[in-house]
Formats: C-alpha cells, sequence, structure tokens
C-alpha cells in the first residue's frame, strides 16, 4: 500500500551540529579574530600589542612598591653582563613601561595567546564547559564570572610570582572559573 504525502509524519527541525550559547559563540569569535588580526602585525608591533595587553606581574609590584625595582632587575639574571644585559634591561624597561600597573591588563592577557593552538584548547574548554553554565546564569552573569575569574586568575599569577617580568597570556583562568 503506498502512502500518500498527507500520511507521511511531519518533518522535524534539524538540531545544529553545535548548540552553543551566544555568549560563548561571541566571546570564542572575538579571541578567535583578536588572533587572526595579530598575524597580519609585523614582529615590533605584535610585540606592541603584547606589551600593552598582556599582564606582567612585576608592573604591580613596581606600582605597588616602587622600591623592588631593583630587586627585580637583580632578579633577571645575575649571571648576564655586557651587552646582554643592558637589551634585556631594555626590554625590561619596555615592558614595565612608565604608565603604570595598567590594570586593564587583569583583563586583556585573555584576548592574547601564545599559538593556535593554545587558542584552540582554551575555545575547545569554553565550549564544552563553558555552555552548560552560559545557559543556567545567562549571558550578563556569565560574563561576570569569566570577567571575575580572569581578574581572579591574574592575581593569583601576581602573588606566586610577584617579581615576573614574563607576560602572562590566555583565557585559561577565564574558562576554568567560568566552567
Amino acid at each position: 500500500m503506498s502512502q500518500l504525502p498527507h500520511d507521511r509524519e511531519p518533518q522535524r527541525p534539524r538540531e545544529p551540529i553545535l548548540n552553543l550559547p551566544s555568549v560563548v559563540t561571541w566571546l570564542i569569535g572575538a579571541m578567535v579574530l583578536f588572533h587572526a588580526g595579530r598575524s597580519f602585525l609585523s614582529a615590533f608591533d605584535d610585540y606592541m600589542v603584547l606589551t600593552w595587553l598582556a599582564f606582567v606581574p612585576a608592573r604591580l609590584t613596581i606600582w605597588l612598591a616602587p622600591d623592588r625595582l631593583q630587586e627585580i632587575i637583580d632578579a633577571l639574571s645575575p649571571s648576564i653582563s655586557g651587552e646582554a644585559a643592558a637589551n634585556r634591561l631594555l626590554l625590561v624597561r619596555l615592558l614595565l613601561g612608565e604608565s603604570g600597573p595598567r590594570l586593564w591588563t587583569l583583563l586583556s592577557y585573555g584576548l592574547l595567546h601564545g599559538s593556535w593552538v593554545h587558542l584552540l584548547s582554551n575555545m575547545v574548554w569554553l565550549a564544552a564547559f563553558g555552555s552548560p553554565v552560559a545557559r543556567r546564569l545567562g549571558a550578563g552573569h556569565f560574563l561576570n564570572l569569566f570577567g571575575l575569574s580572569m581578574i581572579g586568575g591574574a592575581l593569583l599569577h601576581w602573588w606566586a610570582r610577584d617579581l615576573d617580568v614574563s607576560p602572562l597570556v590566555g583565557a585559561s583562568a577565564g574558562v576554568a572559573g567560568a566552567t
């Protein structure tokens, strides 16, 4: 017996392959676009973006205790001397800058990633484990939790390595705190 068209079951709407909350999709998109944009910069310009947006613990230390600058310089590498030491000191002064602690870096370091693999691993974790949290909390509360986690991660890093002049990058603290 043949079935007539009106006897068929109604078609169900197809489910998307990835059913991510929009806040998670926007976060992932922003970080991917930011990282892609950095790939078009010259090495010097990319370094300048890094010095402007990455969190450097020693900046905060110098802001809170300016007398510790010599301690930071001495901790770099006491075995280096001559031109290598002068170049390293110049690099540290560029990283530390003259503009104070750059408090926005407590959040902005999450936009920067060291490589595409670093970015991809953070985004996979955010998509997989951040999605249920974003659905439960809603976009605004999720962004607050993500931001507070980023700040907390930077401050914890500062507490553990207050004299470090190496830039901290990546959204790992925000991803971990929001999942």
